[in-house]
């Protein structure tokens, strides 16, 4: 209860350390935030040109669907990317400063969020041109997206002091997210998935958001209570091991750094 309390006291730094991280992520930059929504917009282009052209996908409005699944998954793999290394790359910050070290690599997750919250909205109206029923899901919509920033945060508070004690980690994770981009429905609907296989594709976590996030951005639907259901027991089981976990294990891992 106390960590809970002094965490809601230290939101100031929470704050101000994303806003910090943010710019810090366009410093020198001719675009600057522009790239927020330029890389999203790239990437989505290409994979829509591959799976269109080659694979002869023929969903209707293809490259909604793939910029509703790119948008948080760029989100999730840039905090899981740049938290694992949030401790030994910010150590200064821990030893400068008095506030919970757990400050640095929600901060990290934090920015990137903004990042996300930016890019959702630059492309909002592009959704709601094709589908006036996204306006009137925006408050459903935010609810899961800070839904999902827990869940991308709890895992990477698992990484950033894991990191510590075994620099591979950090590796592990990058390698980790190319295999774990295939086998997320970012571009693709479960439709187009064998049966046998839908079990297994819902032991990702990450399944029920993408498929919440297409329902909602792409389809202009409420998200299956099933999904909905599943979205909050894995945020709230990786949270806990995350929170519980990184409070546990700093103390040893600063004097490591």
């Amino acid at each position: 209860m106390l960590n809970k309390i002094l965490l809601w006291k230290e939101r100031r730094y929470f704050w101000e350390l994303s806003r910090k991280f943010l710019k810090d992520k366009y410093v020198g930059s001719v675009l600057g935030l522009s790239w927020a929504f330029i890389t999203p917009l790239l990437l989505a282009g290409a994979i829509t040109l591959v799976f269109t052209r080659v694979a002869k996908v023929s969903l209707p409005h293809y490259p909604l669907l793939v910029l509703s699944g790119i948008l948080p998954w760029m989100y999730f793999s840039a905090s899981l990317s740049e938290g694992a290394y949030s401790i030994l790359n910010y150590s200064s910050f821990l030893k400068r400063f008095t506030f919970s070290p757990v400050i640095v690599p929600l901060s990290l997750s934090g920015a990137n969020f903004l990042n996300l919250l930016l890019s959702i909205g630059v492309m909002l109206p592009i959704f709601i041109l094709f589908n006036k029923s996204v306006l009137f899901l925006l408050p459903v919509l935010f609810f899961f997206l800070v839904l999902f920033f827990f869940l991308a945060s709890g895992i990477m508070l698992t990484l950033a002091w894991s990191n510590v004690f075994l620099r591979d980690i950090g590796h592990l994770t990058s390698v980790g997210l190319l295999f774990w981009f295939w086998i997320t429905p970012v571009f693709y609907t479960l439709s187009l998935v064998p049966e046998r296989f839908l079990f297994y594709l819902y032991l990702n976590p990450l399944t029920p958001f993408m498929r919440i996030f297409h329902s909602i951005l792409y389809r202009g639907v409420f998200p299956r209570p099933f999904d909905a259901y599943l979205s909050f027991l894995y945020t709230l089981v990786f949270w806990l091991i995350g929170y519980i976990s990184f409070l546990k294990k700093i103390p040893e891992a600063k004097k490591r750094i």
